[in-house]
């Protein structure tokens, strides 16, 4: 014999707060992490061939952040114009994965994405421990530009330090961000 069960919670309350994860499957993240850009500059030195670009961090409550590919990052850019089996193809990521468990720096290459003879290095741009590199990348690296934002992350890093204005200085925040961009458009 089936009774039902009144819930202890009116999940009416909650409509609002869930309504936009059915149109935007990242939605659900504003709720639990907090969103930072780092924006290389242009004067950043790099090797004929590689390229350095902007990255995103999600960073957590407890501090551990988690650290992928911008919307503007050159190799995001340039892979929506190219063909997605020939990408594929060429693509290699290669991950530092002997950095696992250890200490990154500002300038710590955690990872590298070859496309061709172009090089992009991802470096962590925050002192802390590494926790994870994505593994899923090295078999499946279209991950990076279809689902750049959520599953197509790089790195987990522990943070070094408690205070986000230290440990995240210089980047900025995703209104920041997006007004930047919009002004590099304006131009």
């Amino acid at each position: 014999m089936a009774t039902t069960q009144s819930a202890d919670y009116d999940i009416s309350k909650y409509t609002d707060r869930v309504s936009l994860w059915s149109n935007d499957p990242n939605a659900h993240l504003s709720g639990y992490f907090t969103l930072y850009y780092h924006v290389e500059s242009e004067l950043t030195p790099t090797k004929p061939d590689t390229i350095l670009g902007d990255i995103y961090v999600r960073q957590a409550p407890n501090k551990i952040c988690v650290l992928g590919l911008s919307p503007s990052h050159p190799f995001i850019v340039s892979s929506s114009s190219l063909n997605k089996d020939d990408l594929k193809k060429e693509c290699n990521v290669v991950l530092a994965t002997e950095l696992v468990g250890t200490k990154v720096t500002y300038d710590t290459t955690i990872a590298q994405i070859i496309v061709g003879q172009i090089t992009y290095l991802i470096k962590a741009r925050m002192q802390g421990q590494l926790l994870e590199l994505n593994p899923r990348l090295k078999d499946t690296p279209e991950l990076l530009w279809e689902h750049t934002m959520d599953t197509g992350y790089i790195a987990v890093i522990m943070s070094r330090v408690d205070d986000t204005k230290q440990q995240l200085k210089g980047y900025l925040t995703e209104e920041e961000y997006n007004t930047s961009l919009a002004e590099k458009k304006s131009e």
